[in-house]
């Protein structure tokens, strides 16, 4: 059975109209596979009459692709996912809905992609656990998704230790019961959450079929990657729309591109982004509220064109996506320096109301040129010595950080780390550090979590981009590791050959771009 690229293509570009998702040409392997195994399961002849049977719309058409559907969709979902991002939902932004509420109108939620419905049923418990007084008709939560058997698991509530890896244990004895070997919810949860089968490309809202409409929150996260940028920008706008004014749009860290992320916060989509330490998010503003809030971030940074930096202090070179002139040998075996990673902390302005002493300043460049020399233990004396005197000081918190990855004390690190993170919460540096300090030790699930928040404050860490296609080979999910390969593959190729990339110092970008050119060519022969 033939399949060439030509018609290949013609399945891709069938795929992309009808259902959104995007299969580049590396996959194009996969999707054949999946082409024969369709055509051979109708008693086709050949691969033509299988593309006729798509492309003609009849009912038994529209069940084949609820069936290919399922074979090109990969879902993956756990209760609680994303710490931070689920309290923000807990102690930020449902708070400020219940209380907006109004007293004839229902709370309205969405979560658009729910996959196995562990997403809309984690809001349901924190809204149980936010008013206990919110009845039935108080609240209505819709998840939906266009894997029709995922959504068959959804409705069942029934869970393996799997779903779980991201949620208090406690938490099973109040909301679960035992089945066997899983657990399933309760009642009163599951009945909270209404499940659709819902194609977010085809499907038109926002509108009263489907009850989609006049949402106060909307969920959609890692949805997005399977769809290309025009796509996504399509579907800003529709839940825009779909928003009631003041009402909040939750998307996953990474999954925006800047040139995105500014078209959602201009033109017909007409969101603002607010920023807050967890997470950032999207809100359709009131008319009164349109001007309190800017349209994007001045820090964000497009993907093509990272900047060169400059550091001022010895021992702190550019950031990651930065770049110098000078010849770097490629002779050697390729191994990651984490611990030179991220932003220089030098150029970081000093958060309001920490104030910075001579003395500790002059702490500060001893410990970072002690650092550039390779004298870690020494370098660590003298950032204990500055933050006695500034104990938030997040340059020479991140500094200490790195000392005592470099010296083997990981758990010090992390706690250096995390009190970073603290200080300045839209710094990447001590993200990207603390990620794979515990990927180090077999915590990809946070660490992947760390490294999207990082590309989302610094969408040219190259490093990051890297780091989370090994996690996603890993787990077998080579589709994102591809893709994560091919972001860090285009931001390499921006850059001149010679440039040299913190963490990777004994390559240049030119020998960087044949090692992942290498990694996505080995994909390619899978």
């Amino acid at each position: 059975m033939t399949l060439d690229s030509a018609l290949l293509e013609r399945f891709s570009q069938l795929i992309a109209r009808h259902t959104g998702l995007i299969i580049p040409e590396p996959d194009y392997l996969l999707l054949a596979k999946q082409i024969r195994l369709r055509t051979r399961r109708f008693g086709f002849s050949g691969p033509e009459l299988y593309l006729s049977l798509l492309e003609t719309p009849t009912h038994e058409s529209e069940m084949e692709w609820r069936e290919l559907v399922l074979e090109l969709t990969i879902g993956e979902s756990y209760f609680f996912r994303d710490a931070g991002q689920m309290a923000l939902l807990k102690r930020t932004l449902l708070p400020e809905l219940l209380a907006k509420r109004s007293p004839n109108k229902p709370l309205r939620i969405w979560s658009a992609g729910c996959s196995t419905g562990e997403e809309p049923y984690t809001l349901a418990m924190m809204l149980e656990s936010l008013s206990l007084t919110l009845d039935k008709s108080g609240v209505f939560i819709l998840g939906s998704d266009i894997n029709g058997t995922a959504l068959k698991t959804a409705r069942q509530g029934i869970y393996g230790p799997w779903s779980f890896r991201g949620m208090d244990k406690d938490l099973l004895d109040v909301y679960f019961q035992r089945v066997k070997e899983e657990w399933q919810l309760v009642e009163r949860i599951r009945k909270r959450v209404k499940f659709s089968r819902i194609n977010l490309i085809r499907d038109g809202f926002p509108g009263i079929v489907g009850d989609l409409r006049e949402m106060d929150l909307i969920v959609c996260r890692n949805v997005f990657i399977y769809f290309d940028q025009e796509t996504v920008a399509r579907l800003m706008t529709k839940f825009a729309q779909t928003l009631r004014p003041g009402g909040y749009l939750m998307t996953g860290h990474a999954e925006l591109s800047p040139e995105v992320r500014q078209a959602a916060t201009r033109g017909e989509s007409g969101l603002v982004l607010k920023t807050f330490p967890e997470s950032v998010v999207f809100q359709r503003p009131l008319e009164s509220l349109a001007a309190d809030f800017p349209s994007f971030p001045s820090s964000e940074v497009p993907l093509a064109s990272p900047p060169p930096f400059k550091s001022e202090k010895a021992g702190f070179k550019g950031g990651v996506g930065s770049w110098s002139k000078k010849p770097v040998s490629t002779s050697k075996k390729t191994t990651a320096q984490p611990w030179k990673g991220g932003r220089s902390t030098s150029a970081k302005p000093t958060p309001k109301g920490i104030a910075k002493s001579p003395d500790v300043e002059g702490l500060f460049a001893e410990a970072s040129d002690l650092f550039g020399r390779g004298a870690y233990a020494e370098s660590a004396a003298r950032a204990k010595r500055g933050l006695k005197q500034s104990s938030n000081h997040f340059g020479l918190l991140h500094l200490l950080a790195r000392c005592h990855a470099n010296l083997g004390d990981r758990r010090a690190a992390e706690g250096c780390c995390r009190q970073a993170m603290q200080v300045d919460g839209f710094n990447a540096a001590p993200l990207y550090l603390l990620a794979h300090i515990l990927e180090e030790q077999g915590q990809d699930g946070e660490a992947r979590e760390l490294l999207n928040k990082v590309i989302y404050l610094d969408p040219t860490h190259i490093p990051a981009f890297l780091e989370l296609g090994a996690i996603y080979q890993r787990r077998g999910d080579l589709p994102r590791a591809q893709k994560m390969r091919q972001s860090a593959l285009e931001l390499l190729r921006s850059l001149p050959d010679d440039a040299s990339i913190e963490t990777y110092e004994e390559w240049t970008a030119g020998a960087l771009v044949a090692q992942v050119e290498g990694m996505l060519g080995e994909k390619n022969r899978e």
